[in-house]
């Protein structure tokens, strides 16, 4: 049975099956996990050291769909209280790479926790995701 220092976290946290994002607490990608990659059909290098604004800005032509909005008040309120949010269910488009300008309708379920630093201080804000789009649309039609 390895113990705590064999284990080797990065590979851990690239091993993931849901979406994980790693942010700093001023909303910067500081790492994302395959899985993310994957769901959002990005590269690292689309995101890591990215804004979220940036990475994956709101629809400007659905301005009812908040969902980066949202994402950033619960990463703000995790890193100001060290507390983790349960975010409600919310609606987040992703602009499609193949065609920029389309927007895919997105769901998502998310948690947003406090990583803390040698200091006891809120270091980084880890962000869980799954995409319940599909959940959504089979309950709807």
């Amino acid at each position: 049975m390895a113990n705590a220092s064999e284990i080797d976290y990065e590979v851990v946290f690239q091993s993931l099956p849901s979406a994980v994002a790693l942010f700093t607490t001023d909303f910067v990608y500081a790492d994302v996990n395959e899985a993310f990659l994957r769901m959002l059909g990005r590269t690292r290098d689309q995101v890591v050291g990215r804004f979220l604004s940036d990475a994956f800005p709101d629809d400007p032509e659905v301005p009812a769909v908040t969902g980066m909005r949202k994402l950033q008040d619960s990463l703000r309120w995790v890193a100001a209280t060290g507390e983790r949010d349960a975010m409600t269910l919310h609606r987040y488009d992703v602009e499609s790479l193949d065609r920029p300008g389309v927007w895919e309708e997105r769901y998502w379920s998310a948690v947003c926790v406090p990583v803390f630093g040698p200091d006891e201080r809120v270091a980084l804000l880890l962000h869980w995701e799954e995409d319940i789009t599909e959940l959504i649309r089979t309950r709807s039609g």
